[in-house]
């Protein structure tokens, strides 16, 4: 197995994650071998710095993708790596804070345009279970996948009503789901205004939600 650990970048890169790549680098084996990259996405947004990501993966000769979004932190070991032959497409797991409260970036699809985060108390006790779009911040793309749809599989796009759709979601319908590994539990650096998840917590313990 040939791994290309890549990270899109706007800005700068949080420290954390800078360590997790520093790590990353000596993390060889005899089985896995693995080179680390960071792809400057120059204002051009996420979905492109992704596209750009894949197009030079595919001029390479490497079997799998692993890409980190520059905010998010690995746990410091490749059991990720553990499913990638069976999953196409295999997410690491990381929560976030959102108005609704605390939830996965693991996400179902409810309507045509609609997903919904999911709620730690509905994620399964499996390590590995289907979802219908994940938030790929960390996730191992099998190099066939991207063989089959091409060199620019990512793509922000507006429903009808002029909302936007994430590439997150585009990219999971495209290929049919998202596998998630639940023991691998990422670190997410993002700025969240807490008294959400804090008004969430107090309804949901109070039995008010």
């Amino acid at each position: 197995m040939k791994v290309s650990i890549r990270v899109p970048v706007q800005d700068l890169v949080d420290k954390d994650t800078a360590r997790w790549l520093l790590w990353a680098c000596t993390a060889s084996t005899p089985e896995i071998e693995v080179e680390v990259g960071l792809h400057d996405s120059a204002g051009w947004g996420v979905a492109n710095a992704r596209n750009d990501v894949v197009r030079d993966f595919l001029k390479g000769d490497a079997t799998h993708l692993w890409m980190v979004d520059s905010d998010t932190e690995p746990p410091r070991s490749l059991r990720l790596l553990e499913g990638a032959n069976d999953y196409r497409v295999l997410s690491g797991a990381y929560p976030g804070v959102t108005k609704s409260g605390f939830r996965w970036h693991l996400y179902k699809q409810v309507a045509p345009t609609t997903w919904a985060p999911m709620h730690p108390k509905f994620v399964p006790k499996d390590r590995y279970f289907k979802v219908d779009a994940a938030g790929l911040g960390c996730c191992v793309i099998q190099r066939s996948v991207l063989e089959e749809f091409g060199p620019d599989p990512f793509e922000f796009r507006r429903d009808a009503d002029g909302e936007w759709i994430g590439e997150d979601m585009l990219f999971g319908l495209k290929v049919g789901g998202v596998w998630v590994d639940t023991e691998y539990v990422c670190e997410h650096h993002r700025r969240a205004a807490l008294i959400h998840c804090w008004r969430k917590a107090k309804d949901e313990y109070s039995g008010r939600a």
